[in-house]
């Protein structure tokens, strides 16, 4: 890739419905949420994706995302909590996308946003109709540019690698620290 960026971008993972009274920035991630998350971690240390640094929204569904990825991922690079990313635009994404110098930047983020980032940025048919939704929860995508960070724009990207976590093999099961064979997960 030599000195040209790479980002890695990824919705945030299954989130809890809101509870009665709670604000949408508070709600956590279910079960399978928390699962998944760190599957993805495993998957991106497994194909040699490391993030130098993350761009993470402060929504507690995509910080528990951040760890479950780092955590299965193995990964402990410097992170960056960015107000903007919740509720975000495909303009503010592409404006702080544009502002990075590490050389592999994930953001870990939301929808629509998202999605329409990946739209933007990815080189004319490069995205293939395979699902029916571009970014459900916890998928990833790997892109890289051949342009430097700031002129990063419309149809400057190619994907390298993507995945979602019910798209991945049965036998990638993620972690096995978090499991014994006395519980029947085996």
């Amino acid at each position: 890739m030599a000195n040209h960026p790479r980002l890695i971008l990824m919705r945030h993972a299954k989130a809890e419905a809101p509870g009665f009274g709670q604000a949408d920035i508070d709600r956590g991630l279910t079960e399978r949420g928390l699962a998944d998350a760190p599957r993805m971690g495993q998957w991106l240390a497994a194909k040699g994706f490391k993030p130098d640094t993350a761009l993470v929204s402060p929504a507690r569904r995509t910080q528990l995302t951040w760890q479950g990825v780092c955590r299965g991922g193995g990964f402990a690079p410097s992170k960056q909590d960015e107000p903007l990313i919740y509720e975000a635009s495909i303009h503010t994404l592409l404006g702080l996308v544009q502002g990075q110098s590490a050389p592999c930047v994930m953001l870990v983020g939301h929808n629509p946003a998202c999605s329409d980032l990946l739209r933007y940025v990815v080189e004319e048919g490069g995205l293939r109709d395979e699902y029916a939704k571009l970014m459900p929860t916890a998928a990833v995508y790997v892109i890289d540019f051949a342009v430097p960070w700031a002129e990063i724009g419309a149809g400057t990207g190619r994907i390298v690698a993507h995945a979602r976590p019910k798209a991945l093999p049965d036998d990638f099961i993620g972690p096995q620290s978090e499991r014994s064979e006395e519980d029947g997960n085996s």
